[in-house]
């Protein structure tokens, strides 16, 4: 019976999933509740472009062995993201199991985004959220980032936000040293021509130690300090 899954893997590394199914689904019929071998099915089949046999056999990976973060979360975005299998009453089910197996990971806070978004969520209670997260994570800087982004496309008072943040020297220190947080503030103009420039300068020289300074970072420099 192990050959099933010693051959099931050989056909895996050379993409030959039917194959691969083929010696998993023997093997299964002798050891039915097999968590690594429901789960290498299921893979199989979401390659094979078939969610719907994938999901079920890493539902049923689970149930045989319930502490698996990654499969627990990869359960969890078919039922958020994938047409085919999309549930979203299941999805809020399978997606606290996945969050209490994946505390604090980034994939657990965007399939939580996307969840938010799916369900209609208010921009207001998207930002909330985030914000909590932030509560939890300050020095985590994406957070900021996207907390930006989410007021921005909300309608909501990002540049109020930004004086706000800025106004903490500890939270400002993390800040000016994000590229991506940096880019955030200039590229939607959330402050006047003077902190703009201060900001581009800024990135500009982040960039520099980085080696990431381009050209075109260069002439958005000349451009902006021609403008204030």
């Amino acid at each position: 019976a192990s050959r099933g899954v010693l051959f099931a893997n050989k056909y895996i590394q050379i993409n030959q999933y039917k194959k691969a199914i083929e010696w998993l689904e023997q093997f299964l019929r002798i050891r039915d509740r097999d968590p690594e071998a429901l789960h290498l099915i299921g893979q199989c089949h979401l390659n094979e472009s078939n969610p719907v046999k994938g999901l079920e056999y890493l539902k049923k990976s689970l149930e045989a062995r319930p502490k698996q973060p990654q499969v627990a979360l990869k359960v969890a975005e078919l039922l958020i993201c994938q047409p085919e299998t999309k549930n979203l009453n299941s999805a809020a089910i399978w997606l606290s199991k996945a969050e209490t197996l994946n505390r604090g990971s980034d994939a657990i806070f965007n399939l939580r985004m996307e969840f938010m978004k799916c369900k209609g969520a208010k921009s207001n209670e998207i930002v909330t959220f985030v914000t909590n997260q932030i509560r939890s994570n300050p020095k985590n800087v994406t957070l900021y980032t996207i907390l930006l982004k989410e007021m921005i496309d909300g309608g909501l008072d990002a540049s109020g936000k930004v004086m706000e943040l800025e106004r903490d020297n500890a939270i400002r220190s993390s800040l000016y040293k994000s590229p991506e947080y940096l880019s955030s503030v200039i590229r939607t103009k959330l402050q006047d021509g003077n902190n703009l420039a201060k900001k581009q300068i800024h990135l500009s020289h982040l960039k520099l130690q980085k080696g990431l300074l381009s050209s075109q970072d260069v002439l958005a420099l000349d451009t902006l300090l021609n403008t204030v």
